[in-house]
């Protein structure tokens, strides 16, 4: 998942404020981004997916 340096900032800064691991919130995102990649594939959507 490619982020902005900015956005990188952002979501380690709301992670150390809720006491969640940073890697472990990319690698969800990941998940889901790919998940919903693959759906849409298989039905012939070619809808992008929301940017986060």
């Amino acid at each position: 998942m490619n982020l902005t340096s900015e956005d990188k900032r952002l979501l380690e800064e709301l992670c150390q404020q809720h006491a969640v691991s940073a890697d472990k919130v990319l690698k969800l995102l990941d998940t889901v981004h790919t998940t919903t990649n693959s759906r849409s594939a298989a039905s012939g959507s070619m809808r992008p997916c929301a940017r986060f």
